[in-house]
């Protein structure tokens, strides 16, 4: 069982055990650690990348065998530094916040966000009718909504009761979720809603943010 330490701390670097190296009915290889502060895949949000020692990590998923982190070299079981790309890191959580955020915005619409993608360049959040009265939200109104909860700059609030984690800002409403966070709303720049759409009995409003790191 790897524990999974980004649930309880930002770190960037950090220190483990590699419990196994494999090697994967397709030639990957894939080391499990004691202990980790990569973000799995998962969510809607992509995993960390970096390294394990002096081998790159090039994704990190969940299977039954446990936490696997692919990387392009065998390690020896052994002590190993961990280190988080650190720009990677922020984009996705500024990606995944971003949808946090649309979420809590459509709910004072009369919906309810159902699930999200986001993924760099394929950002979305789904959503469903609670009111059925609701009418499909404009694009600037989400916009709008978004953008006042980024300008005021709201502290981000992580809770982890009874194994249960919910992450909001400021004192918007909580939701339970494993990924990893901005500190601040403000650190949402450059965000715009894409597009709204409405099939199928379902809200798609695509989005996304200014690239800081580029």
């Amino acid at each position: 069982m790897t524990t999974l330490e980004y649930l309880v701390t930002d770190a960037m670097k950090s220190e483990a055990r590699v419990l196994q190296c494999l090697t994967l009915e397709d030639g990957s290889i894939g080391v499990i650690l004691d202990r980790t502060i990569f973000h799995v895949q998962g969510g809607g949000q992509p995993s960390d990348v970096g390294t394990i020692g002096e081998a790159r990590v090039l994704k990190v998923i969940r299977t039954e065998s446990g936490i696997l982190h692919l990387v392009d070299r065998e390690i020896e079981e052994k002590e190993v530094v961990l280190s988080v790309d650190a720009n990677v890191r922020q984009w996705h959580s500024r990606l995944h916040s971003a949808g946090h955020l649309i979420g809590m915005a459509i709910e004072t619409m009369g919906w309810r966000a159902i699930k999200g993608n986001h993924q760099p360049g394929q950002c979305r959040v789904m959503g469903t009718k609670v009111d059925e009265s609701a009418p499909v939200p404009e694009k600037e109104a989400i916009e709008r909504v978004v953008n006042a909860w980024i300008d005021v700059g709201l502290e981000v609030r992580l809770t982890n009761t009874d194994g249960l984690r919910t992450v909001t800002w400021g004192d918007l409403k909580a939701f339970p979720c494993g990924g990893t966070h901005v500190q601040n709303t403000r650190e949402l720049t450059g965000f715009t809603v894409e597009s709204v759409k409405f099939k199928k009995g379902e809200l798609r409003v695509a989005y996304q943010l200014a690239d800081t790191n580029g």
